[in-house]
């Protein structure tokens, strides 16, 4: 600690690693060190994380502000679901109880672009830097990706005001540790709409709150006031309140509040911005905004599949007609869906579409539009004018993984038998895909009726071919 002093470093700043691979003989003691040190406000990251076997354990004990992600996790992550999946649900998990997620031993762009889409908080590796001895700048293609990514993750946010819990924070009162607790509570009694006041260092840093439940609790009664009018504020307020920094994402806080304590759920939380007091949010506030934006995501989003809706289709086909770089939509169309729905069920049918989407989800680049126009169509939207690879690459894994969704008696006959829209029985093969490329290479399109006519004639050339199909025009 002199060290510290002398050298003028926050003891916040200095962070100590806890790997996995390391036994612990002594848990109690271990887990006494670890408290002591965190008192005094260093931060406790897990290194390693996944890479030995007593990885949840090892969080509950210790409670740390960092979980360092293992490379093992990290490398070929954009390639393989079961790693994405077991990732989701730690970052899930660190949002509940705030903590901060680190990737480690990042070295593809498709890596880092992938970690964020998840959400994690940070990440290390080759791509990023290499280990130097001096604090260097990133190199301007890791930023762009960097920035790419995020643009991508929140794009439908963009409309909505206030994203950040930053900008939805009000200044609020704020007390000093020293201030007594009947002064403060003149303030509540002066003020009925007042549901807080925040205690801060000289520093601006944050020691607690004191909440009009809280301090009436402590002053009301026979003997109450008496008691603890005099005392410093410091020692009735909550020491351990909601504290967020201000550009984190609304969804992620309205899960740290929920999580809270039954006591506490109601209680307003601080944001801060460097370390620093910025304001206050109440829950009232915070729920008025999560309420706006999932008004605002169901108008965009198409319920079933999560992916944008007609709304959001439409503006990025504005966008389309009037760019002058390289795009191509691609018209995404199954066929013989409504005879399998009308078989199989409506279940059944929901599953192929979910199907459909995260296969797209899992091939189309990021940084690239995907939208859902109803029932089996979808559509894409490239930032290049090359797109048969991918397009054949959907088709091969859209005929390999349909199969999964059919009796094995109707895969040996290749057809199902089902009445048509005449009435009549009639045979349907087994389901298929109709693709078709619209790019502004050759052509000129003035409004969305025409590009839609075009697309519409395309898909009915591709239709004739009564097998999974890509044309491009």
């Amino acid at each position: 600690m002199i060290f510290l002093i002398n050298y003028n470093i926050d003891p916040s700043s200095i962070l100590f690693e806890i790997s996995e691979k390391n036994a612990v003989s002594d848990l109690d003691g271990f887990k006494k060190t670890i408290e002591h040190y965190k008192k005094q406000n260093y931060e406790i990251a897990i290194d390693d994380a996944g890479a030995g076997y007593s990885g949840l354990s090892l969080m509950a004990d210790v409670h740390p502000h960092y979980i360092k992600l293992d490379m093992k996790l990290v490398r070929d992550i954009d390639k393989d679901t079961y790693k994405k999946s077991l990732v989701k649900c730690l970052y899930e998990f660190c949002c509940l109880t705030n903590v901060a997620l680190i990737g480690e031993g990042i070295e593809t762009e498709s890596e880092l672009r992938t970690l964020i889409d998840i959400g994690v908080h940070y990440g290390q590796g080759y791509y990023i830097q290499y280990p130097k001895n001096e604090i260097m700048p990133l190199k301007p293609y890791v930023l762009e990706a960097v920035h790419a990514s995020n643009a991508h993750k929140n794009h439908i946010y963009r409309s909505v005001s206030n994203y950040y819990i930053g900008n939805l924070c009000c200044e609020g009162i704020t007390v000093s540790p020293t201030d007594l607790a009947g002064n403060v509570f003149n303030y509540f009694l002066r003020n009925e709409s007042m549901m807080g006041v925040t205690v801060l260092d000289d520093d601006r840093r944050v020691l607690g709150i004191v909440t009009r439940s809280g301090i009436e609790s402590k002053l009301s009664g026979q003997y109450g006031y008496s008691l603890f009018s005099k005392r410093p504020i410091g020692n009735i307020m909550d020491k351990e309140p909601l504290i967020t920094e201000a550009d984190t994402a609304i969804d992620i806080v309205s899960k740290l509040a929920m999580a809270r304590k039954q006591q506490k759920i109601y209680d307003m939380f601080v944001v801060t911005k460097a370390h620093c007091y910025l304001g206050v949010v109440t829950v009232k506030d915070l729920l008025e905004k999560v309420m706006e934006m999932e008004v605002f995501n169901s108008r965009q989003l198409n319920p079933l599949t999560g992916l944008s809706g007609n709304l959001t289709i439409e503006k990025n086909f504005e966008k389309f007609i009037r760019s002058k770089e390289a795009h191509t939509i691609l018209y995404i169309d199954l066929d013989n869906f409504k005879a399998y729905n009308d078989t199989y069920g409506f279940a059944n049918g929901d599953k192929v579409i979910q199907f459909v989407a995260n296969l797209l989800r899992e091939l189309v680049p990021l940084n690239n539009f995907i939208g859902h126009i109803g029932g089996d169509d979808f559509v894409v939207i490239l930032d290049t004018y090359d797109c048969e690879d991918l397009a054949n690459n959907f088709i091969s894994r859209f005929n390999e993984g349909i199969r999964a969704f059919y009796h094995n008696a109707d895969l040996k006959k290749g057809y199902i038998k089902t009445k048509n829209r005449k009435g009549e029985t009639e045979r349907f093969p087994i389901m298929s895909v109709s693709i078709a490329g619209v790019n502004t290479k050759h052509r000129y399109f003035s409004d969305i009726p025409e590009l839609t006519e075009y697309a519409s004639a395309l898909k009915k050339l591709c239709k004739l071919e009564w097998k999974s199909c890509y044309r491009c025009g």
